[in-house]
């Protein structure tokens, strides 16, 4: 049966440890089987005094290419190429049906680079079967030879999933061998430069967000149970915290049943509060409110209602949310959804979802590592079954977002995640990942396998805590913008400090224009996201 897997050819034959097929063919007796052993020990061990003792079985026994063979390992072992050459040319010319010698002259042909003559020594399909069809039975150190030296040849040739597949072969053939691990490294360095000039090639891709309806559209707010809630619509990040312990004290599911009302109000009267109400701190924040709500009172039951949120359009989540997208929500996923892993790896395999949604999920769970280190196993499990997902669906425009796995990419480095290696180095091969998130590939890599001391943990904070952070930062942002004002009326502008300029242009910056710090971010991921505790 033959089986063609992309660069690999599968033919069935039989694997032994028996020695008969070649006994019968060069008419070997046990005493010269002896005589191989020998010989074979004295040449692994340089030896030089096994020299005359091949010559002489030559000499005694021509029909034998083994002793030929031997004589040309110990010149390679000793490193003459001249010999080696020598050699290899009469043992092909004498014995050109010996796998061991093909095996020598295309060694020799991958060692001067000159690639385009090993597929007339091995066969095009690089498969021992084809080379040997009448033969139903091959000793294990013939496929064991056949599979290095066609590994060798692929990785020269930069076939990096030729070089993967037969690799995968000769690791389940013979596990605990020591060439496997070079193989593995230098195949890794393919990937990497491979990933690097893709990476500097390839076009960013971003996916175009389509909402989904959750819940009809309407002019008429919902009713509550609990009147208090309706305070939700009159107040910005100044509400009071005896406004929030009030809420906080109602009956908890009531009281959930009245945020969920409050988070899907903001879908159902989008266009009523887009076009109709001046947008106003006071006026537009009762969906933050909402959800930091929900957040404090780590409500695993509106995971759902979370996510239906973030399951709306790109301009729909920018006139709600603006930067806060990136700088509180993954607190309330954290909150909601930290023991429903399944549930938020299933919202990021949706298509058509927000860059800056996702990322924030990201976070979330990156988070999770980092405040309980014991569930690492199941995190890095989380991320490697998505960054799959991602490889195996490439060429779908409404799931793959190059910057979003950059971003993706980056949490995997801050908890340095070196088990997801493989994976990232996959999704760069794949013109995957946008440079500008965490570097060309080279770096990401670099970055990865360092030990960094900085701790990207973030502070859970309570709900006062980020009112107060919220309303200061508000608060900051009005006076730096009355300071620039007031010099530019008085003609100082060059008096202003570096650091108030800075802050001034951040403070000014879009959300989708690069950050003004120079990092080569967007905005939004950079200095318009909260900054670690």
């Amino acid at each position: 049966m033959i089986k063609r897997d992309n660069n690999l050819i599968i033919v069935d034959y039989k694997i032994s440890d028996s020695s008969s097929y070649q006994d019968a063919k060069y008419g070997i007796t046990e005493k010269i089987r002896s005589l191989i052993t020998l010989t074979y020990d004295l040449v692994m061990s340089k030896d030089k005094r096994v020299i005359p003792m091949l010559y002489d079985c030559i000499e005694k026994y021509p029909q034998i290419p083994h002793f030929k063979n031997y004589l040309m390992v110990y010149y390679s072992l000793k490193g003459n190429k001249k010999k080696i050459h020598e050699l290899n040319e009469i043992i092909n010319k004498k014995h050109p049906e010996y796998l061991f010698g093909k095996l020598s002259l295309a060694n020799e042909l991958i060692d001067r680079k000159e690639y385009d003559s090993v597929p007339e020594i091995l066969g095009k399909d690089f498969e021992l079967k084809l080379l040997y069809p009448d033969r139903q039975e091959f000793h294990i150190k013939e496929v064991e030879s056949f599979l290095k030296t066609s590994i060798r040849y692929f990785i020269g040739v930069k076939n990096v999933i030729a070089a993967k597949s037969r690799l995968k072969i000769l690791k389940d053939l013979i596990p605990e061998l020591p060439i496997i691990a070079i193989y593995e490294e230098q195949i890794t360095k393919l990937l990497i430069d491979k990933g690097q000039k893709i990476t500097e090639e390839a076009d960013e891709r971003s996916v175009k967000t389509k909402a989904v309806k959750v819940v009809a559209a309407m002019n008429k707010k919902p009713e509550f149970t609990n009147d208090i809630i309706n305070e939700l619509y009159n107040h910005g990040f100044d509400i009071s915290h005896d406004i929030l312990k009030n809420i906080l004290s109602l009956p908890k599911e009531s009281l959930i049943e009245d945020l969920h009302k409050v988070v899907y109000d903001s879908i159902a009267r989008y266009k009523y509060f887009r076009k109709q109400i001046m947008k106003s701190e006071k006026t537009h924040s009762f969906i933050f409110h909402a959800l930091m709500l929900i957040s404090e009172l780590k409500s695993e039951g509106s995971l759902h209602v979370v996510l239906d949120v973030l399951r709306q359009s790109e301009k729909h989540l920018d006139f709600w949310f603006d930067s806060f997208l990136t700088e509180q929500v993954w607190e309330c996923i954290y909150n909601t959804g930290s023991n429903q892993l399944d549930t938020l790896k299933n919202f990021m395999k949706e298509p058509d979802r927000y860059c800056y949604t996702r990322s924030e999920v990201s976070v979330a769970v990156s988070q999770i590592l980092h405040h309980n280190p014991e569930r690492r196993d199941e995190v890095i499990d989380w991320y490697r079954d998505i960054f799959n997902f991602y490889i195996k669906n490439q060429d779908d425009d409404r799931i793959i977002d190059s910057d979003f796995i950059g971003f993706m990419i980056a949490d995997v480095i801050d908890f340095s995640g070196k088990e997801l290696k493989p994976e990232i180095i996959e999704l760069y091969t794949c013109g995957l990942v946008s440079y500008g998130i965490c570097g060309f590939l080279k770096k990401a890599i670099k970055d990865l396998e360092l030990s960094y001391k900085k701790t990207h943990k973030r502070k859970l904070s309570n709900i006062y805590e980020n009112y107060d952070y919220f309303a200061n930062q508000y608060s900051e942002y009005e006076d730096y913008e009355d300071d620039i004002l007031h010099t530019e009326e008085n003609g100082n502008i060059h008096d202003i400090s570096e650091r108030l300029y800075l802050e001034n242009l951040l403070y000014k910056a879009g959300r989708n224009e690069p950050c003004p710090c120079g990092s080569g971010k967007k905005f939004k991921k950079c200095h318009g996201g909260k900054q670690f505790f």
